[in-house]
């Protein structure tokens, strides 16, 4: 099986018809279809898959497992332009996927991280995402001391 369409070959830039079907499925109304859509693109870390990933957490918001499979490819990823939708799960989102923001949002960009951690740890209505939002703070703080 050639690169470009062998599923165990990472994601690249110029894309393969496997990605592309994968990139559709973030937009079939099964939330399961999404979910495990979202999943792949994040283990095949899909670059040109940051922007509908984006798309998805922002226009399903109350699909929870969608949501936090979309947050979690994203961090898979790595790419800081998924920032932004990050912050917007953080004020919108709900529970179990603002805790997926929040180590998404730590593994992508420290140094935002750490002004946003602290808010969250001291605002958050959820206490899960509030400990969390500590711990990986503190992670982020010994890091600090020891880089």
């Amino acid at each position: 099986m050639p690169a470009a369409t062998d599923p165990r070959v990472p994601g690249d830039a110029t894309g393969s018809s496997y990605d592309d079907q994968l990139i559709a499925g973030l937009a079939d109304e099964r939330p399961e279809v999404a979910e495990i859509c979202a999943w792949v693109l994040g283990q095949r870390r899909v670059a040109r898959a940051v922007g509908p990933l984006c798309e998805l957490v922002q226009r399903r918001p109350r699909d929870i497992a969608v949501c936090a499979a979309a947050v979690e490819a994203l961090a898979q990823i790595g790419d800081p332009s998924a920032v932004p939708a990050l912050l917007w799960v953080l004020e919108e989102g709900y529970a179990g996927v603002r805790r997926a923001a929040v180590r998404a949002l730590a593994r992508l960009d420290a140094e935002t991280a750490r002004a946003v951690l602290a808010r969250v740890a001291a605002e958050d209505p959820a206490a899960g995402v509030r400990e969390l939002a500590v711990r990986l703070l503190d992670t982020l703080r010994r890091e600090d001391r020891s880089g």
